[in-house]
This record gives C-alpha cells, sequence and structure tokens, in this order.
C-alpha cells in the first residue's frame, strides 16, 4: 500500500485533533485547508506561525480553543457551521483578521461580536432580483455598504446568477 493509500485509509478511522504547537512557527502554505475529519483545534496549535494568511476550517469541526491562531500572520479564516465554540483569545494579536461564517450560526455571531465580520449581510430588500426556473436571480444591489456578503438564498429560493 502506498503512504498516500495508507493515509487516505487511516483518515476514515481517525479522529483529528490540532494540539498545543502542532505548526510553532515553521513556514505554511499561505492558504491551509484543514483535513476533513477535524473536530477540535486545540490550544496554540497554530501559536505565533508567521506565513499563515489564509485557513479553511472544515465543516464538522466544532471547537477552536484558546490561543489557537494568536499572534500569528493570519488574515483571513473561513468557519463553518458546526462551530460551537471559540476561545475568547483564540485569535489575540491577529491584526485585520477577518472572519468568514454563515450568518446566524455560533461562529457568525462570535466573530460579529468580536468585530472580526467585515461584510455586510445584503438584505433581500436591497436586491433586485426575481425567480426563474426554481432560483434567484440578482440583477442588481440599491444599497451603501463597501464589502458585502451576497445570500445563499432568498425567499427560499438559492441564488443562481447574479
Amino acid at each position: 500500500m502506498t503512504r498516500t493509500a495508507l493515509q487516505k485509509w487511516l483518515s476514515s478511522f481517525l479522529v483529528f485533533v490540532l494540539s498545543i504547537g502542532s505548526f510553532g512557527t515553521d513556514a505554511l502554505a499561505a492558504v491551509l485547508t484543514l483535513p476533513s475529519q477535524l473536530q477540535v483545534i486545540e490550544e496554540e496549535a497554530f501559536y505565533g506561525t508567521t506565513s499563515l494568511d489564509e485557513v479553511i476550517v472544515p465543516e464538522g469541526t466544532t471547537e477552536i480553543q484558546s490561543l489557537a491562531f494568536a499572534d500569528s500572520s493570519l488574515n483571513s479564516i473561513e468557519l463553518p457551521e458546526s462551530i460551537s465554540y471559540i476561545a475568547d483569545d483564540a485569535f489575540e494579536g491577529c491584526k485585520d483578521l477577518e472572519i468568514t461564517a454563515k450568518a446566524g450560526t455560533y461562529a457568525w455571531d462570535w466573530a460579529e461580536g468580536k468585530g472580526y465580520i467585515g461584510l455586510d449581510d445584503v438584505p433581500a430588500s436591497d436586491l433586485d432580483y426575481y425567480i426563474s426556473n426554481g432560483g434567484c436571480i440578482i440583477a442588481g444591489y440599491a444599497g451603501n455598504a463597501s464589502k458585502l456578503r451576497i445570500p445563499d438564498e432568498i425567499d427560499g429560493y438559492p441564488v443562481t446568477e447574479i
């Protein structure tokens, strides 16, 4: 069995937990997509990492613990709906961090409360849209936000065209 095949086989049985100092300050890829089986990012897992720009956390991850990304170079992180706990100091010292999360989730509420959400949800009333073939087509925007997030769906229809 090749190393890649073995890793794939093992990952089907393992629950991933990133723990203290998992990555230290060594160089990482600018964009890091974490393993699909990850459940917990433990304290200080990415503490002080200097070459980390963007992280994508997979659906199924539930916790980000104390100082997990503190004092790192992280600028952007995408959090899934499954997040149910983020330590208050998880991103301490991350200047200019923007968190992307679905509005109404724990991650969104936490990030908005900490000032990490830089996007405004676009209310449907600010959009010129119509429903066609089971999808929503957005034809225009009448708001004034400088940064905004287009919703995944409007009136129960998925946004399929802009």
